[in-house]
């Protein structure tokens, strides 16, 4: 006996297929933004970084993450992760909010004078000291 033949037997199809087209539905409609309220197409929140509405979902899924934990974050620093712009002086943490994870992370030194990183992405090279956002691309 098949698996509908079954579900039909025992009555659960109907059960079945409303789930599945509930899931559809939630799929199919926009997603908000847990920041903005921002209705963002249900094509670039499932593309995610893979097209530009698409990142600024993403990022603003993250910077609302970020907040639970950082909610002193000042309105600028929120405004700046939330454009998706870095500045000098982030953490890397505040970094990840705003371009996500690097392309290449290289040139992790430690030394008696401190920890120095280089994170590489498409868009430009970004340099650290010290957990600390030291050099902007140019």
């Amino acid at each position: 006996m098949g698996v509908t033949a079954l579900l039909r037997v025992c009555g659960a199809l109907p059960v079945v297929l409303a789930g599945f087209a509930a899931g559809c539905a939630g799929f199919a409609s926009s997603s908000l933004g847990p920041i903005t309220g921002k209705k963002y197409p249900p094509r670039s929140v499932a593309m995610g970084e893979y097209d530009e509405a698409g990142a600024a979902y993403a990022r603003e899924v993250r910077l609302a993450t970020y907040l639970k934990t950082h909610p002193e974050t000042a309105p600028e620093l929120k405004q700046a992760m939330l454009a998706g712009h870095v500045k000098v002086g982030m953490t890397r943490e505040q970094v990840q909010v705003s371009w996500g994870l690097p392309d290449y992370t290289v040139d992790r030194v430690i030394t008696g004078q401190g920890t120095s990183e280089v994170w590489i992405y498409a868009r430009g090279t970004l340099s650290f000291e010290e957990g600390t956002l030291s050099a902007l691309p140019e």
